[in-house]
C-alpha cells in the first residue's frame, strides 16, 4: 500500500479536534460486565390495530372499493386475492363459518359449495390462520416459564385447531400453510409454518426448514397494504420470538433457574444475589422487565455493600431508570462503588470529576481514578488515561505513556482506543509514524462503528465505509 503523506487542512483539523476530545471516553460506560451480556431477551408487547378505518383516507375515495380490512371476531369482511370480488357481510357468527369446513379434508383446490352469502374454503382458511397468528403471538408474549415451552406451545396449537376447526386434522392445516407459502407466495404465516416444521405438527420434523422460515419472518417489512401490513408485523414478531427460542432457549431456561435461586438468596439479604435479581428485572431476563423493581433491588444490594449494586444504582440515578435523575446521588454511589474497587465505578466517578457532574470539577482526582480503573482492567479507563497523558490533563504530559495505554485499550477491543492509537501512528504522536499500522488500527475502529475512525479513513486513505 502506498503511503499517503497529505496533511489535513486547518479547517479539517479544527473540526476533527472536537471529535477527538469527545472520543477518548463514553458518556454511557458499560457500568457492569457480566455473563448476561448479549443474552438480554426482553419481553416485547406489540399493540397492533386490528382493523383499518375506512374513513381514514378521505382523499382516496376512488380506492375505497379496493380497501381490504383485517378480520376481527365480529367482522365478516374477508381478505381475498382478487380485489374485484366482493363478499357480503351478513354472517353474524364466526363460528358458523368454521363449522362449515368439511371434516373429510377436501383437497385445497376444491371449494365447498356455498350460497352467495357464504365464504369460500380459501377465505375460511385465511380467516382462521389470521386469528391463529394473532392469538399465538399473545401466547408467546405472556410466556414466562420456557422450561416446558415445547410441550405447552405444541399442545396449545393442537387444541386451538381442534376447538376452532372442529374435526379438521393438523395435517390439513399444514397443507394449507404450505400451499399459501409455495403456490400463492403468501409469506404472512411463515412463522407458523416454521413452528409446524420444528415440532412436527402435521408433518415430519424438519428443523432446517423451520430455521429458514423463522429467518424469513424476521426479514419481512411493511411493504404490503392494509391487512398485509398488520399480518407482516405480527408474523415478524412471532418469527423473532421463535428464532430466539430456537437458538437460546437453553440459555433462557438456565437464566430463569438462576433467577429463582438468586431470588431465594436475595430474600435472605444476600447483596450479590440482590444485584443479580436487579439486573434480571432491568433487562427482562427470566421475568417481566421492570425498571422500578430493578432500582429497588439495586438499592438493597448497594446498601448491603456490593460494589456492582452500588455502580448499578448510580447508573439508575444517572439515567433515570426506575427513579428520577439525580446527578448528586449518582456521583455518591459511583464514589462508593469506586472505593469498593469496582473498575466501572472508578471509571465513571473519574468522568464525573473530569466534567464536574454531581461534584466540583477536579482533573487531578479524575486522573487518579482513571488510573485505578485502568490498572483494574477497564478498557474505557485505559483509553481515558492515555488521553490524559497525551494532553497533560491532571498530570504531566507524556505521549509515550499515552501510547502504552492506548495500546492496552485497543488490543482489548475498545474502538475508541483503536482510533486514538491509529491517530497517533498516523501523526507520529509518542511513537514513530507508521502509515501501515495507522491504517490497520483505524480500519478496526471504523469497522466497529467508530465515526472518528471512519472520518480518518475517508480523509487520509480515501476509504469510505458502507453505511
Amino acid at each position: 500500500m502506498s503511503s499517503i503523506e497529505n496533511k489535513p487542512t486547518d479547517n479539517f483539523n479544527r473540526s476533527l479536534k472536537s471529535l477527538i476530545f469527545s472520543s477518548r471516553t463514553s458518556k454511557f460506560f458499560q457500568h457492569r460486565l457480566t455473563s448476561y451480556n448479549n443474552n438480554n431477551l426482553k419481553n416485547v408487547k406489540i399493540n397492533l390495530p386490528l382493523k383499518e378505518n375506512e374513513n381514514n383516507n378521505n382523499n382516496n375515495n376512488n380506492d375505497n372499493d379496493k380497501k381490504i380490512s383485517i378480520i376481527t371476531k365480529d367482522d365478516v369482511i374477508y381478505p381475498i386475492i382478487n380485489d374485484k370480488e366482493k363478499i357480503k357481510d351478513n354472517i353474524d357468527d364466526k363460528k358458523q363459518i368454521f363449522n362449515k369446513i368439511s371434516t373429510k379434508n377436501l383437497p385445497l383446490q376444491e371449494e365447498i359449495k356455498t350460497t352467495k352469502s357464504s365464504p369460500s374454503q380459501e377465505e375460511v382458511n385465511i380467516l382462521f390462520l389470521q386469528e391463529l397468528l394473532q392469538d399465538f403471538e399473545k401466547v408467546l408474549t405472556i410466556t414466562e416459564d420456557f422450561k416446558g415451552f415445547d410441550k405447552y406451545a405444541t399442545d396449545w396449537m393442537k387444541n386451538y385447531i381442534q376447538e376452532n376447526m372442529k374435526k379438521t386434522k393438523t395435517e390439513y392445516i399444514f397443507e394449507v400453510l404450505l400451499n399459501f407459502y409455495q403456490e400463492k407466495h403468501l409469506q404472512y404465516f411463515s412463522s407458523i409454518l416454521g413452528f409446524f416444521y420444528q415440532y412436527g405438527i402435521g408433518n415430519k420434523i424438519d428443523k432446517r426448514k423451520a430455521l429458514e422460515l423463522y429467518k424469513l419472518a424476521t426479514l419481512q417489512n411493511n411493504s404490503g397494504k392494509y391487512i398485509y401490513n398488520h399480518l407482516q408485523n405480527i408474523n415478524n414478531s412471532v418469527g423473532k420470538y421463535l428464532l430466539a427460542l430456537y437458538y437460546y432457549k437453553d440459555i433462557i431456561v438456565d437464566k430463569q433457574s438462576s433467577l429463582k435461586w438468586s431470588y431465594k438468596s436475595a430474600k435472605k439479604d444476600n447483596p450479590v444475589s440482590q444485584y443479580e435479581v436487579g439486573y434480571c428485572y432491568e433487562n427482562g431476563i427470566g421475568t417481566i422487565q421492570s425498571d422500578k423493581k430493578a432500582f429497588e433491588w439495586y438499592m438493597k444490594s448497594a446498601i448491603g455493600g456490593n460494589s456492582k449494586g452500588q455502580c448499578s444504582l448510580a447508573w439508575c440515578y444517572q439515567q433515570g431508570i426506575g427513579i428520577d435523575k439525580d446527578d448528586i446521588k449518582s456521583y455518591e454511589w459511583y464514589l462508593k462503588s469506586a472505593e469498593g474497587g469496582n473498575m466501572n465505578g472508578q471509571c465513571n466517578v473519574a468522568y464525573y470529576y473530569e466534567n464536574g457532574i454531581g461534584t466540583e470539577k477536579d482533573e487531578h482526582k479524575a486522573f487518579e481514578w482513571y488510573e485505578k480503573s485502568a490498572l483494574n482492567g477497564s478498557t474505557f479507563g485505559q483509553n481515558s488515561l492515555g488521553y490524559f497523558y497525551e494532553f497533560g490533563i491532571g498530570t504531566v504530559k507524556d505521549p509515550v505513556k499515552a501510547i502504552d495505554w492506548y495500546t492496552k485499550s485497543a488490543k482489548r477491543g475498545n474502538n475508541i482506543g483503536q482510533f486514538n492509537l491509529g491517530r497517533c501512528y498516523h501523526d507520529g504522536i509518542g511513537i514513530e509514524k507508521d502509515v501501515k499500522k495507522a491504517y490497520e488500527w483505524l480500519l478496526k475502529s471504523a469497522k466497529a462503528g467508530n465515526q472518528q475512525g471512519q472520518l480518518y479513513l475517508e480523509r487520509f486513505f480515501y476509504i469510505k465505509m458502507k453505511p
